[in-house]
């Protein structure tokens, strides 16, 4: 899957992006050049008037024409028409609205939702400005190793976007109540108050490497002090580090307990004192709040709540069944034409059949069935490396047809048939291939499939499909993700998962007699 993502906040978009480019898809980010956040894909302009950042959109036409999700940060403005034409322009694809804050509190970024298949929140407090909205945690990337505690005098960091709304001037004035006796500024965007027994470090205006550097060296991390009743992002990649947060939110909004010291204007500077008079529990308050960001913000888990939203939208033309069986019947007269030299397409064919042979060189078989063989371009390059006794079977006359002529060694072992009715009699083959076959069945039809699969085969089941984790259930347009595992199982084979590397949506199952 192919996603856009149009600007960045608190680089939420540059970090879903690489969750989901690491899951296998191929996500790109469109926004301005900012120093405090890493450099976008598709880089826009600097700051304009409205008409003219949205001509800078629809200049990158190959960029929308491409994407099969245009997932959108920071809502959508009245004036930002570029939307709804683009929706007229693109029905097929996906459109995601995502709200930060201000957009929804002030509905300055309410405008035009319409458009949008999807709308996700990044703080649980927004649901409420858009009804069927969905509160998306804000995703970060959890280090391999906390920093956690740094041992000598503690530090204590604040990070703030605007002073005013993360509580700044309260923060301070609660730090000199502790009797701070120094204050510095060592470089730009540093602020430094001391006293006896901790130092607070207020930064701004940094780039978001620095800053996360800095927040290493700390051991306590003050989020925002505010009627919000939500923490930040910055909560969310302190307690990812191991560190002690505080922050003032809103218990209610929040369907579990939170890791997090709790804390308002008024109970700031006691609360503050006494944590750091007591660093006992300080390594294991930092423990639970990563143990924390891995369930609810890790990048990738979040990552795969936005492609299950987006599959479900891509879902709202299913096929199924009988009308499945139609489509292909009717692509079938032009399916061989579109596999066009130099295009992604016979990049990604070339590099799954490389898998699947060399995947077919540990197993021993003389003959072999082809489920769904199409136009015979699995089996060429199985009969050119192996010779085997080979049978296809396909639901496309027009495709069988193709498959003569494509691989002339099978013409005469060609069958129109479903996966469902295989017209072959118990174990007359060593092996049954299914390439990107399985995904095409709903779930009842693929039990069926591999049950007659396993009535075929002596041996061996290799089937090759999209598979994700995070996806088995879901229903893809017309393509269907299975627990494969538990369908072989149910028929006595044992089974072995093959992770496709590269383009990982693929995976390969081999399935065994035992």
């Amino acid at each position: 899957m192919r996603i856009l993502h149009i600007r960045d906040f608190a680089s939420v978009a540059r970090n879903l992006a690489d969750a989901q480019t690491a899951l296998g898809h191929r996500a790109r980010v469109m926004a301005r050049r900012e120093r405090i956040v890493e450099a976008p894909d598709v880089v826009l302009p600097a700051a304009m008037d409205p008409i003219r950042a949205q001509l800078a959109i629809v200049r990158h036409q190959a960029d929308l024409r491409a994407a099969d999700v245009l997932h959108i940060h920071g809502g959508i403005s009245r004036t930002e028409l570029v939307w709804p034409f683009l929706r007229r322009a693109f029905p097929q694809k996906v459109f995601v609205v995502q709200l930060h804050g201000s957009d929804a509190r002030t509905g300055m970024g309410l405008h035009h939702l319409a458009v949008a298949d999807r709308v996700f929140c990044s703080t649980p407090d927004l649901v409420r400005f858009v009804p069927g909205s969905e509160w998306l945690p804000n995703p970060v990337s959890v280090p391999a190793q906390p920093s956690g505690i740094p041992p000598g005098k503690a530090v204590v960091g604040h990070f703030p976007t605007r002073r005013a709304i993360k509580g700044t001037p309260l923060i301070l004035d609660a730090f000199r109540g502790l009797g701070a006796t120094s204050q510095s500024n060592p470089e730009p965007g540093l602020t430094r108050l001391e006293n006896e027994t901790a130092v607070l470090l207020v930064v701004e205006d940094q780039p978001h490497a620095r800053a996360l550097e800095i927040m290493d060296r700390c051991a306590l991390v003050i989020d925002q002090v505010n009627d919000l009743g939500i923490y930040s992002m910055v909560a969310v990649e302190g307690m990812a580090r191991g560190k002690v947060v505080f922050s003032s939110f809103d218990p209610g909004l929040y369907p579990f307990p939170l890791p997090i010291v709790r804390l308002s204007p008024e109970s700031l500077g006691p609360i503050l004192e006494k944590w750091l008079q007591e660093p006992a529990p300080w390594t294991a308050r930092g423990r639970e709040g990563r143990d924390f960001v891995e369930r609810v913000h890790r990048a990738e888990r979040v990552a795969g709540q936005t492609l299950r939203a987006y599959y479900r939208s891509l879902g709202r033309e299913k096929l199924l069944g009988p009308e499945l069986k139609r489509y292909w019947k009717a692509r079938g007269p032009g399916y061989r034409g579109e596999f066009i030299p130099g295009t992604e397409r016979i990049e990604r064919a070339a590099f799954g059949e490389k898998v699947l042979i060399d995947a077919l060189r540990g197993l021993e078989f003389r003959s072999y069935v082809e489920v769904g063989c199409g136009f015979g371009r699995i089996m060429k390059r199985v009969v050119d490396a192996f010779a085997p006794d080979a049978v296809g079977v396909d639901l496309s006359l027009d495709q069988l047809q193709e498959a003569r002529e494509y691989v002339p060694m099978a013409a005469g072992r060609l069958a129109a048939a479903i996966a469902e009715r295989l017209p072959l009699r118990d174990q007359s083959a060593d092996l049954v291939l299914a390439s990107e076959v399985l995904m095409h069945l709903d779930s009842e039809q693929v039990a069926t499939a591999i049950h007659e699969m396993t009535r075929v085969t002596r041996r061996y089941i290799v089937s090759v499909d999209w598979y994700e984790d995070f996806m088995v259930g879901e229903q893809v347009i017309h393509n269907f993700v299975h627990d494969y595992p538990a369908l072989y199982a149910r028929e006595g084979l044992s089974v072995r998962h093959v992770p496709v590397g590269g383009f990982t949506l693929h995976s390969m199952f081999i399935a065994e007699r035992r």
